[in-house]
Protein backbone atom coordinates (compact mmCIF):
# COMPACT_ATOMS: atom_id res chain seq x y z
CA UNK A 1 0.00 0.00 0.00
CA UNK A 2 2.76 2.29 0.93
CA UNK A 3 4.98 1.22 -2.25
CA UNK A 4 1.64 1.99 -3.91
CA UNK A 5 1.71 5.61 -2.78
CA UNK A 6 5.05 6.08 -3.18
CA UNK A 7 5.16 4.78 -7.08
CA UNK A 8 1.96 7.20 -7.59
CA UNK A 9 4.47 10.16 -5.88
CA UNK A 10 6.70 9.33 -8.21
CA UNK A 11 4.96 8.99 -10.91
CA UNK A 12 3.40 12.89 -10.70
CA UNK A 13 6.58 14.11 -9.76
CA UNK A 14 8.45 12.64 -13.40
CA UNK A 15 4.80 14.24 -14.97
CA UNK A 16 5.60 17.93 -13.13
CA UNK A 17 8.99 17.93 -14.12
CA UNK A 18 8.25 17.07 -17.84
CA UNK A 19 5.64 19.65 -17.65
CA UNK A 20 7.96 22.08 -16.27
CA UNK A 21 11.18 21.05 -18.59
CA UNK A 22 8.58 21.88 -21.83
CA UNK A 23 7.59 25.49 -20.18
CA UNK A 24 11.02 25.95 -19.75
CA UNK A 25 12.08 25.46 -23.49
CA UNK A 26 9.31 27.23 -24.49
CA UNK A 27 9.63 30.76 -22.28
CA UNK A 28 13.54 30.19 -23.61
CA UNK A 29 12.41 29.92 -27.31
CA UNK A 30 10.10 32.76 -26.93
CA UNK A 31 12.50 35.03 -24.63
CA UNK A 32 15.69 34.13 -26.54
CA UNK A 33 15.05 36.50 -29.77
CA UNK A 34 14.26 39.36 -27.15
CA UNK A 35 17.44 39.12 -25.74
CA UNK A 36 19.59 38.75 -28.43
CA UNK A 37 18.12 41.87 -29.70
CA UNK A 38 18.63 43.14 -26.05
CA UNK A 39 22.31 41.84 -26.50
CA UNK A 40 23.09 43.35 -30.01
CA UNK A 41 21.50 47.28 -29.11
CA UNK A 42 24.01 46.73 -25.51
CA UNK A 43 26.96 45.76 -27.83
CA UNK A 44 26.68 48.65 -30.35
CA UNK A 45 26.11 51.15 -27.32
CA UNK A 46 29.29 50.06 -25.53
CA UNK A 47 30.77 50.12 -29.11
CA UNK A 48 30.20 54.05 -29.35
CA UNK A 49 30.72 54.54 -26.02
CA UNK A 50 34.46 52.62 -26.34
CA UNK A 51 35.22 55.07 -29.89
CA UNK A 52 34.15 58.08 -28.47
CA UNK A 53 36.13 57.59 -24.96
CA UNK A 54 39.44 56.83 -27.75
CA UNK A 55 38.38 60.00 -29.84
CA UNK A 56 38.31 62.42 -26.46
CA UNK A 57 41.61 60.82 -25.96
CA UNK A 58 43.10 61.21 -28.96
CA UNK A 59 42.25 64.61 -28.68
CA UNK A 60 43.36 65.52 -25.34
CA UNK A 61 46.79 64.13 -26.61
CA UNK A 62 46.44 66.30 -30.04
CA UNK A 63 45.83 69.44 -27.68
Amino acid sequence: MADDDLLEQARALHLRAETMRTDAAGLRKELGAEFRESGIELGLARDRALRAKMTADHAVEDA
